[in-house]
């Protein structure tokens, strides 16, 4: 089920995770995290080289997350509360991650400008 969006997710957003797997990955994973984005994924690695996987969240959100090595991870994220990119450095079994987001308010704002001009370009002018 879908959550409302807080005001301050509209415009910018950032954010900061610690995260500790119980268990080693295998060449095919799945995972669900229970914390407040509640997200469900699944991926493929190589002993912890070159992992990709695929996800989605309670708040609307797909995304796509890369493993190139045991050390670093990143991940894109597109849905309903704007469009959001994190990286990560894992030590072990613990992962710290950061993300920045734009929200859909930031979006739009900056996109009208563009599309303002072309609208009224296509309007015919009447004397």
């Amino acid at each position: 089920m879908l959550e409302a969006l807080p005001r301050t997710e509209l415009f910018v957003g950032f954010s900061s995770t610690v995260t500790q797997q119980n268990k080693v990955q295998g060449i095919f994973y799945g995972y669900t995290d229970s914390n407040t984005k509640g997200s469900s994924a699944f991926g493929a690695g190589v002993h912890e080289w070159l992992g990709v996987g695929l996800g989605a969240s309670k708040k609307g959100n797909v995304f796509i997350e890369a493993q190139a090595t045991p050390w670093v991870q990143a991940s894109v994220s597109v849905g309903f509360d704007g469009v959001g990119v994190s990286g990560g450095i894992i030590s072990g079994n613990t992962s710290k991650d950061f993300e920045a987001k734009a929200g859909l308010g930031l979006i739009v704002s900056v996109a009208i400008p563009f599309l303002a001009p072309s609208m009224t370009q296509s309007v015919p002018a009447y004397r």
